[in-house]
C-alpha cells in the first residue's frame, strides 16, 4: 500500500502576489513608500477557487532607534519602543526564527557589541549546562521573546508570529528538553528586566499570603483524589500560580535534586511531591484559611505516610525539601511560620494517630453523596461578537468553558470553531453533581495562541432548572433544550442540559459485554474521571471491566506485562495503564454512544499522552 496517498499535501493551487509592482513603489532613488491603505484583494488560485488577503508595506527607519549612550534609558523614557522598533526586529529574524547576534540587536539594548549583551544574559544564568553549552543564538533569541512582550506588548498582534518562530527555534535546539528551556527562557527574562529597569513581581502574578482568597483554597482542594492525593494537572498548577503543569514538575524536579541529600528520596514519584506541595501550600499561603483545608490535609497525610512506608526520617527530608521551595516561591514571612508552629502542635494528635494505623478521617468533598450525572450538550452559538479585526475585518475564534460555579472547577471545554461568529460544537459533557443547589457557568471564549482570551458571553445554569428533588428524596430530572441570551454581550447559545440519577444498582453480578452494557455503565464509569483527565483504580471500576475487586485486576494486568516483557510499560504508573483500559473498554463496548463519551476519552487520552511521552 502507498501510505504517500494519503499522507501527503495535496496542493489546491497559488497565486503570485509582486511586492515592488503592486506594494511598494520607489518614489526617489533608495526611497520607497507603500500603496496607500494597502491592499485588500481576492486573488484567483492556479488550480481553482480564490484567496483573500491583505498588506500593507512599512518604511524601516534605522535612524529612529535610541542610541547606545550612558542617556540610554533616560531617552527611552521620553520616546519609548514603538512600532518601527517591531519592523527593525522583523528584519533580525532568521529563517529558522532565531534572533542571531548582531550589533544592531545589541543597540536595541543599549549596548555597542554583542559581548556585552552576552555579559548581561550571563550575569543572570549560573546554570553550567547553560552557560558552557549552549549556543548564544538561544541566549539572544531568549531575550528578544521577553523583549517583545515587556517593551512592545502594545502591539502584540503584530508580533504573534515571530514569537511562535522563536519559541520553536528554542525547543527544538534545545532537543525538547523542558528543565533547560525553562532555565534559558527564564534567563531572557530576568536580563531584560534588569536591562530595561522594569519593576514586575512576575509574568503570572504569585499568589500570597496577603492576596489569597477562600475559593482559590477550596478550588485546589476540588483536585483531591479520593485516595487523598493531588495530580499535577494544567488547572491545579495555575491555581497554585504556575503557567502549566510541565511548569509545575519542572521547578519542583529541579528544586529537589539541589536540596536532596540521599538519591531514595528522588525516586518518589511526582504526585508525591506534588501532595506535599499542596499541603505546604495550605500550611504557608491559605494559612488564614484552615477550617477550609484541615480535612483535606489529613485525607493527603494519611496517603503520604502510606507512600513514605513509615520511614520517618525519609518524610521529614522530604516535607522539608517542599518547605523550603514554598517560602521561596511564595514569599512566606517570619510570622507565618510562628503560625505554622501553632497548627503542628493543633493537629499533633491527629497525625499520631494517623501513623499509628488510624482511619478515622473525613473524606471531605469526596464524602459527599453523588446523586447523579449532568449531561450537557453544546449545540451551537449565534451572532457572537467579532473578536478578532485586522484592517477592520475580523471574526472570532470560539469555544466553550463549563465551570462549576461555587467550586471553579472546570469539567470541560470545546474544540476551538475558527473564524466563525456563528460555530457549531455538538459536544457532550457529563458533570457529576453532589450539591443540587450548584449552578454551572457556560462560557465561551475567543481563542488566542498568545495572548488572553477574550470573553464572548457566558450564561449561567442553574441545576434547579432540569433537576428536581420529589417527596419521596428521589432526585429525577428534565430534558431542557433552550436557547438563551449571552451575557453582557451580544449572541445566542444552543444546548441541551438533561440529569441522570446515580442509583448503586447491582451490575457485580452481570458479566459486561456488548450485549449487556447500557449507557448506565457510561455515567458510572464518567464519576471516577478526575480533573486532569486520569481514572484512579478501584473496586467498581474494577467491576466494569469484569474484575472483584482492584486487586484482582491489578493483579491480572501485572502478569499480561509480565508476559509481554515490555519494561517501557512496567514503568508506568497504575493509574497511567488503568486509564488507558478503560478508554479501549470505552471503544470496544460503547461505541454506539462515543457521541456521548468523546470529550471523556479526550482528556483520558491527554492525561496518558503527557504520561507517556518519553517512553515512545
Amino acid at each position: 500500500m502507498d501510505f504517500n496517498a494519503f499522507t501527503k499535501d495535496k496542493p489546491l493551487g497559488h497565486c503570485t502576489f509582486e511586492v515592488t509592482k503592486e506594494l511598494v513603489k520607489e518614489v526617489s532613488p533608495n526611497v520607497f513608500e507603500g500603496t496607500p491603505n494597502g491592499i485588500d484583494k481576492w486573488a484567483n488560485l492556479s488550480i481553482q477557487g480564490k484567496l483573500h488577503y491583505k498588506a500593507k508595506f512599512s518604511p524601516l527607519t534605522l535612524s529612529s532607534l535610541p542610541k547606545p549612550t550612558p542617556d540610554f534609558l533616560a531617552n527611552l523614557k521620553e520616546k519609548p519602543f514603538d512600532k518601527s522598533t517591531l519592523y527593525v526586529l522583523i528584519t533580525l529574524q532568521a529563517p529558522n526564527g532565531s534572533f542571531p547576534p548582531s550589533d544592531t540587536l545589541a543597540n536595541l539594548f543599549g549596548y555597542s557589541s554583542t559581548n556585552e549583551l552576552f555579559e548581561l544574559y550571563k550575569n543572570h544564568v549560573h546554570d553550567d549546562r547553560v552557560v558552557n553549552n549552549t549556543n548564544k543564538t538561544i541566549w539572544t533569541t531568549s531575550m528578544v521573546l521577553w523583549f517583545l512582550r515587556y517593551l512592545l506588548k502594545e502591539h502584540r498582534s503584530e508580533w504573534g508570529g515571530i514569537y511562535e518562530r522563536s519559541e520553536r527555534y528554542i525547543t527544538k535546539e534545545l532537543g525538547g528538553d523542558l528543565e533547560i528551556e525553562e532555565i534559558v527562557i527564564a534567563g531572557g527574562r530576568k536580563a531584560v528586566r534588569e536591562r530595561f529597569e522594569i519593576k514586575v513581581v512576575d509574568d503570572k502574578q504569585i499568589i500570597t499570603r496577603e492576596n489569597v482568597k477562600t475559593h482559590d483554597v477550596t478550588r485546589i482542594i476540588r483536585h483531591q483524589t479520593s485516595t487523598g492525593a493531588f495530580q499535577a494537572s494544567d488547572e491545579l498548577a495555575k491555581l497554585m500560580s504556575f503557567n502549566s503543569s510541565g511548569q509545575l514538575r519542572t521547578a519542583l524536579t529541579r528544586h529537589i535534586n539541589s536540596q536532596s541529600k540521599s538519591a531514595k528520596i528522588t525516586n518518589y514519584e511526582t504526585q508525591v511531591w506534588v501532595t506535599i506541595l499542596v499541603l505546604y501550600y495550605f500550611r504557608l499561603v491559605g494559612v488564614d484559611h484552615k477550617t477550609e483545608w484541615e480535612e483535606s490535609y489529613l485525607r493527603a497525610y494519611k496517603w503520604l505516610w502510606v507512600q513514605f512506608k513509615g520511614k520517618e526520617k525519609i518524610e521529614q527530608e522530604a516535607f522539608k525539601i517542599i518547605e523550603s521551595f514554598v517560602k521561596e516561591r511564595y514569599s512566606v514571612k517570619e510570622d507565618v511560620m510562628q503560625l505554622d508552629e501553632q497548627f503542628i502542635k493543633h493537629i499533633a494528635d491527629k497525625i499520631d494517630f494517623i501513623k499509628k494505623g488510624g482511619v478515622s478521617v473525613s473524606r471531605g468533598i469526596s464524602a459527599k453523596k453523588l446523586h447523579g450525572v449532568a449531561r450537557i450538550h453544546i449545540v451551537s452559538a449565534k451572532n457572537l461578537m467579532k473578536a478578532d479585526s485586522w484592517f477592520g475585518g475580523g471574526a472570532s475564534d470560539p469555544y466553550v468553558k463549563i465551570i462549576g460555579l461555587s467550586s471553579g472547577e472546570v469539567y470541560g471545554e470545546t474544540r476551538v470553531v475558527y473564524n466563525n461568529i456563528n460555530p457549531e460544537w455538538n459536544q457532550v459533557f457529563y458533570i457529576p453533581i453532589y450539591d443540587l443547589n450548584d449552578k454551572i457557568k457556560i462560557q465561551i471564549y475567543d481563542y488566542n495562541a498568545f495572548f488572553k482570551h477574550v470573553t464572548l458571553g457566558s450564561y449561567v445554569l442553574d441545576l434547579k432548572d432540569f433537576v428536581k428533588v420529589l417527596s419521596n428524596g428521589a432526585v429525577t430530572g428534565k430534558k431542557l433544550d433552550t436557547t438563551c441570551e449571552l451575557r453582557p454581550n451580544k449572541g445566542k447559545l444552543h444546548f441541551i442540559a438533561d440529569f441522570h440519577s446515580y442509583s448503586e444498582q447491582d451490575y457485580t453480578t452481570t458479566i459486561i459485554s456488548k450485549s449487556t452494557i447500557t449507557i448506565q455503565h457510561l455515567y458510572i464509569l464518567i464519576t471516577y474521571q478526575r480533573p486532569d483527565g486520569g481514572f484512579e483504580l478501584n473496586d467498581r471500576l474494577a467491576k466494569l471491566l469484569n474484575f472483584d475487586t482492584k486487586e484482582e485486576l491489578v493483579k491480572s494486568f501485572t502478569a499480561y506485562i509480565e508476559r509481554e516483557n515490555d519494561d517501557r510499560v512496567k514503568a508506568l504508573h497504575i493509574d497511567t495503564w488503568g486509564t488507558a483500559l478503560l478508554t479501549a473498554f470505552l471503544k470496544t463496548l460503547l461505541w454506539e454512544h462515543r457521541q456521548e463519551w468523546m470529550t471523556t476519552y479526550t482528556k483520558a487520552e491527554t492525561y496518558i499522552c503527557h504520561r507517556t511521552f518519553q517512553i515512545h
